[in-house]
Parts: C-alpha cells; structure tokens; sequence
C-alpha cells in the first residue's frame, strides 16, 4: 500500500466519527469497504475510538464473510460491553456464520477474560453462548 493510500484509509477511518455529518460518515464506509484490503484490523474495537465503533461495526457487516472470519475473536472484544456502539450489529454478523467455530472462539476469548477476571466481559460472552446455544437448538 502506497504513502497516498495509508494516508487516504486513515483519513477514512477517523471519518468514522459518528459526531461528523451523516454524508461524511457514509463516504468513509463505503471507502473503506472497497479499498481497506485484506487487513481488517483497522477496523477493530482496539484500534479505534468509541466514536468510530458502531460505523465500523457497518463496515464489517458490509465487507461479510468470508473475509472476516479471520477476525472473528478479535470481533469479541466488542463483548467488553455489549452496550458498545455496533455491538448488536457484530453479534448479528457473529451469527451468521458458523456456529461451531463461533463457538470454538468464545470459548478461547472466555478463557481470557476468565485470566484477567474481567466480570462484565465473561458476562457478556456467556449471555453472547446462551443466544447461539439457543438459536442451534
């Protein structure tokens, strides 16, 4: 990726802003969707801001599998909160995949949050297992 193009995604991605006009917040989605290429992390929780959370969770949902089935336990940290902008948009796009791998997943991010005694996460990933539990019958 050249200069100019590093510097168009960043500008893109501070775009995000849900406080930035409407227009302006659209433009960034669909630039991002054609051309953030095969590295999503950018447009992971970690990376971003809580400001640009719920439109990249828009960019995901757009970009779908199976390009981000690579992505999928970093997805999870959007479970810290499920409050979180975009949060209910990544649990939908989580379960639209396959639930076993999901599942595979949530155990490892469990584990994790079980390592660092984060509460509210281990929370919100079990009530995260119970809804796909429930949908695989």
């Amino acid at each position: 990726m050249g200069h100019e193009d590093e510097s168009n995604l960043e500008h893109a991605l501070k775009n995000l802003d849900w406080s930035l006009p409407e227009s302006q917040q659209e433009a960034a989605r669909r630039y991002l969707v054609a051309h953030i290429g095969g590295d999503l992390s950018p447009l992971m929780v970690a990376n971003l801001s809580k400001v640009q959370f719920e439109n990249a969770a828009l960019v995901l949902a757009e970009i779908g599998r199976p390009r981000i089935d690579a992505y999928i336990e970093p997805m999870l940290v959007w479970f810290l909160d499920r409050n979180w902008p975009g949060a209910q948009i990544i649990a939908e796009l989580l379960m639209g995949g396959n639930s076993k791998v999901l599942l595979q997943h949530l155990d490892l991010a469990l584990k994790q949050a079980t390592d660092i005694d984060d509460e509210g996460w281990i929370y919100f990933l079990n009530e995260f297992k119970e809804e796909i539990l429930q949908k695989n019958g």
